[in-house]
């Protein structure tokens, strides 16, 4: 069936309610009878569901419900995983979805908060810091693994003990999304979101004041006190969180040499790269790329 994997050689015929696949652009229907986990690792955009949208830079991971209407757009390149479930296969044949939206949960609908909760401040999408997108990133490779090779008896058992873990992670990221920073682009005035557009677009040029003073025709006082006012970051140090963000990503899920990345990430002194490196991540590239952070 649709978004399920079937057993093979081994268990023939059986239907475990889980199915993965990767994605080149994220499907934005609805998906009736399943959740989807969907794990961004590298690239940058807006995330929309429905009238609300939000900017990122991997990595993220997003908790989509069957009523949710995602999309991604603004994006550079983008990598996902994805993830479909149906919430009974963790638990027991009751959980379902129906059961949920009635609230008629079995002590068990907690667990899945994250895709449940919307309101003006979380929207579905969670951002990941440091060593956490390592962990993802292998649960997901480990869930691929088994329900595409079906090696042994134990491969729905494992399957579903790896999805477990991957929500207990994401709960618990969950919880602590109120601290987080984010930059919900509904609250952000139409001017202002075309200038976060253009910079998540244009951190790898060189980009000034001078060029975005070109580009949207104002002046520097008014640019940069509007933009302050509507994202609590000068222009120069939100481009630069940008650019330690999406290098951060690259020297988690790539083999590209730091310098290469420096480069792709806009920078052409290696001492001004590395200072603005550890000044946002308390680390050298080399040690955050090892683990030592």
């Amino acid at each position: 069936m649709l978004y399920s994997t079937m057993g093979r050689d081994i268990f023939s015929g059986h239907e475990l309610m889980m199915y993965y696949t990767e994605q080149k652009v994220l499907e934005p229907a609805r998906v009736p009878d399943r959740y989807r986990l969907v794990y961004i690792g590298e690239g940058s955009g807006v995330f929309k569901n429905g009238e609300k949208s939000e900017f990122f830079t991997a990595p993220v991971i997003l908790c989509l419900n069957e009523r949710d209407e995602p999309e991604l757009i603004e994006t550079t390149g983008l990598k996902l995983e994805v993830l479909y479930f149906e919430p009974s296969v963790i638990f027991d044949e009751r959980l379902t979805i129906d059961n949920i939206n009635s609230n008629n949960t079995y002590n068990h609908g907690w667990f899945y908060s994250p895709f449940l909760q919307r309101n003006d401040f979380y929207i579905g999408l969670l951002p990941l810091d440091y060593l956490l997108p390592r962990r993802i990133a292998q649960l997901f490779d480990f869930v691929q693994d088994n329900l595409t090779h079906q090696r042994d008896t134990a491969w729905p058992c494992r399957s579903r003990s790896y999805l477990i873990e991957l929500i207990i992670l994401v709960s618990s990221l969950y919880d602590q999304s109120e601290h987080t920073d984010r930059l919900l682009a509904g609250w952000i005035p139409d001017e202002m979101q075309q200038v976060l557009k253009y910079l998540h677009s244009h951190y790898q040029d060189k980009v000034t004041i001078d060029t975005l003073v070109t580009e949207f025709h104002t002046n520097k006082t008014t640019l940069n006190q509007k933009f302050k006012e509507a994202t609590g970051f000068t222009i120069m140090d939100y481009l630069t969180r940008l650019r330690i963000k999406v290098a951060c990503s690259m020297l988690r899920s790539t083999k590209l040499s730091v310098n290469t990345i420096m480069e792709r990430v806009g920078y052409i002194e290696a001492s001004h790269f590395f200072r603005a490196f550890k000044k946002h991540t308390g680390v050298t590239p080399y040690a955050y790329r090892n683990g030592r952070v």
